[in-house]
């Protein structure tokens, strides 16, 4: 645990070159939480962030594998459909079997619409969060005077 603040913790690995990073609201569970995945990279005198926020990459991969094999159960439905067509065997409940497929992608959409609107303001607490520590003198921010703060005696 790095920091928290507003109900919001910072969890994640700092290693000696990958960082990964993800606020989370205290006591929620949530696949779709964001996670910054970066590097710190040597610039002058000092380091520089290159990195993402999104969609951990494990959820990122379950969706497209559970999104895929949905999709191939609907043009598996649609064909076995079209031969009994074919064939005069076809009933109703062969088409209404069809509906089955867009109905759980939908679902898994907005399912997953609802997860990233939730998470916004665990999206907005990592990036407040990443810009109060990833601060630097050449920054451009306004104000920010690291060396003023605390002068030398």
């Amino acid at each position: 645990m790095l920091g928290g603040g507003g109900g919001y913790i910072v969890v994640g690995r700092v290693g000696a070159r990958r960082i990964s990073l993800e606020a989370a609201k205290l006591g929620v569970r949530n696949a779709w939480r964001p996670v910054v995945r970066g590097r710190l990279e040597p610039e002058g005198a000092g380091c520089r962030f290159v990195g993402t926020i999104g969609m951990s990459p494990f959820v990122k991969a379950f969706s497209g594998l559970w999104l895929g094999g949905v999709i191939c159960a609907f043009f598996g439905f649609v064909a076995v459909v079209v031969v009994r067509a074919v064939r005069g065997e076809a009933t109703g409940g062969d088409f209404l079997a069809c509906l089955v497929a867009p109905s759980m992608m939908a679902s898994f959409v907005a399912l997953t619409a609802w997860g990233t609107l939730v998470d916004r303001g665990e999206a907005t607490y990592l990036r407040s969060w990443l810009a109060d520590r990833l601060q630097t003198a050449g920054a451009g921010i306004r104000g920010y005077r690291p060396w003023q703060q605390n002068p030398p005696r």
